[in-house]
């Protein structure tokens, strides 16, 4: 029996001392990981003590526990480290986004520049070689279309309808008068001879389709490149949005609490670090669909200026185009002036015909068809500007950003552990993220007036991009009336509802109808 008891006893010691040597106390492990941690927090800079054994973490706001490696002041700093991080991940996948959006509208606007004032180049020249000084003399018709054509893709206020009826007024006036060289024409006349012009076409159908091509093509190309503006602006705008204090706070638990509990070089499991994104991004979801919408919008407009509104095969060739336009009121300058003596009255007998003043365009003059048409060719051989071709390539870059804010946490989870990591931080612990553990969000849902206005710009470009696809007017606002369109939820409190109601009613008149001239928004 005394044996026994001997045998028991020592085995109880030999345990006792297996226990002492071997498993080292809950103090030692973490002593153990605040020196496996403190190089880490040393390398980001952290000049004030760093525990080297753990402490009571009860006094912590974010990485609260029993025992832990930092500091208050550490967490305090490592909150603000965590939200410059998010900034900066933030600012490195949208900036480029960004960059590609102004690249290629600054392009864009350089080669339809280049392809318009080549065609007027083009244009000079040949009319020049035709008529000389004649031409010279009348050259401001035709140099005024060009300034309107030039006008309205850069400030969009003019309506093509107009401008292309009044061109062809103007030019029907000057044929006239001049085919019809004899007699003196008061403006009275004039008057009445562009009154019967719908009825008697002089210059057959080219005024129809020529305006049909130049509307289209025009405000798709305009549309089209003001639609890379606005998602320019939108993406570097969205970058103002500040994230919410729960966002802030759990940045803090994901990227640097599992080193205050003593674990190094430790990665969040990424269906966590999704959710956290989620929540810092919370502003950004309704861009999710808006966008997707808009993108589709431009790449549709983009394949219209790829073939049926190609604004190369319409600005290139006007000179030719105005030139039949021409030649259909020569051959039929004759009937024309007798139905229009007809309807308007005998004209004023002046000068004789043969009695024309050098410098004088006479009818001799109109016809084109003498003229050399090697002119296409040289124009052809010299023409190495394509809107058409750089648009292709915009629409492709464009189609690949479909999915971009959809993508975006994934995107920033890029560091974080991989799919199904059976250990990884979950925001406490170390080990494997089962489905939402649930975010400690501190704060009702914050509502941004920022990111409203850029949906409200995204939703109204996109109807404009919808209105150019088919063919449709596109109306144009100017920055004054923009700032009509402000989001609906800026205002607060009680006395302000009323505000809030007209807000609301206010951006949605400017998805319908976005004019200045329509309706007078007054309080």
């Amino acid at each position: 029996m005394a044996r026994r008891e001997r045998v028991c006893w020592a085995a109880a010691v030999a345990v006792m001392l297996w226990l002492a040597v071997d498993v080292p106390s809950a103090a030692a492990v973490a002593s153990e990981s605040c020196s496996a941690v403190k190089s880490v927090y040393q390398a980001q800079g952290f000049r004030e003590t760093v525990p080297s054994q753990p402490i009571s973490g009860n006094h912590l706001k974010i990485c609260r526990g029993e025992t832990t490696c930092c500091t208050e002041v550490m967490e305090r700093k490592l909150s603000v480290e965590s939200r410059q991080e998010f900034d900066t991940n933030l600012k490195n996948l949208l900036n480029p986004l960004a960059n590609l959006f102004s690249k290629k509208n600054v392009k864009l606007n350089e080669v339809f520049y280049k392809l318009l004032n080549q065609s007027r180049k083009n244009f000079d020249e040949m009319f020049s070689r035709t008529y000389g000084i004649l031409y010279q003399q009348n050259a401001y018709v035709f140099t005024t279309l060009y300034d309107k054509l030039e006008d309205y893709f850069r400030n969009g206020e003019q309506d093509l309808q107009v401008t292309m009826d009044n061109f062809f007024k103007l030019l029907y006036q000057r044929m006239f008068t001049v085919f019809n060289v004899q007699y003196t024409f008061n403006n009275r006349y004039l008057r009445c001879v562009t009154h019967h012009m719908e009825q008697l076409k002089p210059f057959g159908e080219v005024p129809k389709k020529l305006t049909t091509q130049i509307k289209r093509s025009f405000v798709a190309l305009r549309t089209f490149a003001q639609g890379l503006a606005i998602g320019r602006d939108v993406v570097k705008n969205v970058l103002k949005v500040n994230p919410s204090i729960s966002c802030v706070h759990e940045l803090m638990r994901m990227t640097h609490c599992s080193t205050c509990d003593g674990h190094k070089g430790v990665r969040p499991c990424l269906p966590y670090c999704r959710e956290v994104i989620n929540l810092c991004l919370i502003h950004h979801q309704p861009l999710v669909e808006s966008w997707i919408d808009y993108v589709d919008a431009m790449v549709k407009v983009g394949e219209r200026l790829e073939n049926p509104f190609n604004i190369d095969n319409v600005v290139q060739p006007v000179n030719y185009k105005i030139s039949d336009a021409i030649m259909n009121f020569q051959e039929s300058g004759v009937d024309i002036s007798e139905k229009v003596f007809k309807g308007c009255g005998p004209p004023q007998l002046g000068r004789k015909r043969r009695e024309a003043v050098r410098g004088e365009l006479t009818p001799e003059f109109l016809d084109f068809r003498s003229n050399d048409r090697q002119d296409k060719k040289r124009d052809r051989d010299t023409d190495d500007v394509s809107v058409s071709r750089h648009v292709h390539e915009i629409k492709t870059k464009i189609r690949n950003s479909r999915d971009f804010w959809s993508e975006l946490p994934t995107k920033m989870c890029r560091d974080a552990a991989k799919e199904g990591a059976a250990s990884c931080w979950t925001g406490t612990k170390l080990g494997k993220y089962e489905a939402s553990s649930g975010l400690n969000i501190s704060e009702p849902p914050h509502h941004s007036s920022e990111m409203d206005e850029q949906i409200m710009r995204i939703k109204v470009i996109t109807n404009k991009l919808l209105d150019a696809y088919l063919g449709k007017d596109v109306s144009w606002i100017d920055e004054d009336w923009a700032q009509i369109c402000l989001p609906p939820y800026e205002a607060t409190g009680p006395d302000m509802q009323p505000h809030v109601t007209y807000r609301f009613i206010r951006n949605a008149l400017c998805l319908i109808n976005p004019s200045p001239h329509v309706i007078n928004f007054t309080m």
